[in-house]
């Protein structure tokens, strides 16, 4: 029995079942679309059952069946509706293309080799989204929709579903433009709230006893945590509604890496860790940098705000002596930057959620250090604007590791990049001349995967930062991402608790 005799068989379910096994009728083997069937397969015991067609007719949600070549073998009347085509059209045996129009949510039209039908014919790999469009041919419009696509091995087809969500697009839209209106609005007096605390505090401008300088020292700490709890959600409505789009740039990682890592050595002192840095260890006065060299288009600022994230969560939820390491390798296709730390860890429980908005670990290590529970929402979203990913593995007690990975750039096209940047007037990436320097450090090409899938692996233990050069195996210790307070980003960072 075929994918799409399947599909009918699995419509023709006996009404009133008592729950006992029944025999299904067989199903045609007709491969005409489902709209112009009218087939009605009989149950056991002359049972009333409902057919194919009328059951896949009357779903809401456009249902679309392709063989191995992407051509339509069945189709019901909400997939030729959502995409703008008459109901009596018979799209059978035409290919996906014909009737599907991708476009993403910036309304930039999705290359054919880009198209995640495609990709799942050729790959043989299933897909889910809500965040692209389709084009309506009768009103020559967008329409906002959940995509599912699913490969059938048996088969060699595909399932394709989708739906039309423009409500609840809207909705969101709205609920995001009063987040953001709310928090514009506050942060003014927040700032004000702030700004004479922080006079009060200071012994030139007022005299205040122990108590009422505890209480003031308090209320300005309040005060400072209200204000960033307030910029986050300015940060996250900005990028959930577009408004903020990542600014991509050629860039050499190993240089960015080595200057965000340079202005992180004096919190490290001052909590009594160690900072290292392709498991070198660094300094004031160093000029450690990663060992392999690595090209990448992304944002510096986003590359700068998740790390730095991912740092801070380290520091914080990492004991004096433990160890924090910043690393990055690559192989032919993506770069793998890694923070490591030596910190509490994140229950196996809690890894899966840490990267949700407001998540935080309830335990006595996180609410002693607070947090908001936005800095690794909002580390996750820049890494996904970039096209990259943020997740993390981690261990209660042993600590944690975050990955971030994203596509390389060639030498070639990096220089390319850099060529077009110089011919349009604009200065090259400052990283160009130490990334020139730096070739002689370079290390061989990782041919291999650098990182273990997003996946928990709460049954290995986290390890002392392992050299950067060296991507994490997949049984690499720690498997919960730890959620954590924010540096700059919304990824999990190593032995952190909270999503923050």
């Amino acid at each position: 029995m075929n994918l799409f005799q399947k599909i009918k068989t699995a419509m023709t379910t006996p009404i009133g079942n008592t729950g006992k096994k029944q025999k299904t009728g067989q199903a045609a083997e007709s491969t005409k679309p489902i709209p112009s069937t009218s087939a009605v397969v009989s149950g056991a015991g002359g049972a009333p059952t409902i057919p194919a067609s009328s059951v896949v007719n009357a779903i809401t949600d456009g249902v679309m069946a392709l063989d191995r070549f992407g051509n339509i073998r069945l189709v019901n009347p909400a997939a030729l509706r959502l995409a703008g085509f008459a109901l009596t059209s018979d799209a059978v045996g035409l290919n996906y293309s014909s009737v599907i129009t991708l476009f993403d949510a910036a309304d930039n039209a999705i290359p054919d080799n880009d198209n995640p039908i495609r990709t799942a014919l050729t790959k043989s790999t299933n897909f889910a989204s809500r965040t692209l469009k389709l084009f309506n041919q009768e009103q020559k419009s967008r329409v906002p929709i959940s995509l599912h696509v699913t490969y059938s091995q048996d088969d060699d087809a595909i399932i394709v579903v989708y739906s039309d969500i423009t409500d609840e697009v809207r909705e969101s839209h709205e609920q995001l433009a009063f987040v953001s209106t709310a928090s514009h609005e506050m942060r003014t007096p927040v700032a004000a709230i702030e700004g004479y605390l922080s006079i009060a505090l200071d012994p030139n401008n007022a005299t205040l006893d122990a108590r009422a300088k505890d209480y003031v020292t308090k209320a300005h700490s309040a005060t400072t945590h209200l204000g960033t709890l307030l910029q986050q959600l300015l940060d996250t409505t900005k990028l959930s509604d577009h408004q903020m789009t990542p600014q991509f740039q050629a860039l050499e990682v190993g240089s960015a890496l080595s200057d965000i890592a340079a202005h992180a050595i004096p919190v490290a002192m001052q909590k009594q860790q160690v900072l290292s840095l392709d498991s070198v260890p660094m300094s004031a006065t160093s000029q450690t940098r990663i060992k392999q060299l690595l090209y990448a288009k992304i944002d510096p600022n986003f590359l700068r705000e998740i790390v730095n994230q991912l740092l801070e969560n380290a520091f914080k939820y990492t004991p004096a002596g433990g160890r924090i390491d910043v690393s990055a390798v690559g192989n032919e296709h993506e770069v793998v930057v890694t923070v490591r730390d030596t910190g509490i860890g994140i229950p196996q429980a809690d890894l899966p959620h840490v990267f949700q908005k407001f998540y935080r670990v309830d335990n006595t290590d996180t609410r002693e250090q607070g947090g908001s529970g936005l800095g690794l929402f909002i580390a996750a979203q820049r890494a996904e604007a970039m096209g990259g990913k943020l997740y993390a593995e981690s261990q209660v007690g042993r600590g944690s590791v975050f990955y971030l990975r994203f596509p390389r750039l060639s030498e070639e096209q990096y220089m390319h990049e850099q060529n077009a940047l110089a011919m349009a007037g604009g200065a090259p990436a400052p990283e160009a001349a130490a990334a020139t320097a730096a070739a002689t450090a370079v290390v061989p090409e990782v041919a291999g995967p650098l990182a273990p899938a997003p996946q928990v692996i709460a049954s290995t233990p986290a390890a002392a930062p392992a050299p950067a050069s060296v991507p994490a195996p997949a049984s690499a210790p720690v498997t919960t991402p730890a959620p954590a307070e924010q540096l700059a980003g919304n990824t999990a960072s190593a032995a952190q608790v909270e999503s923050v």
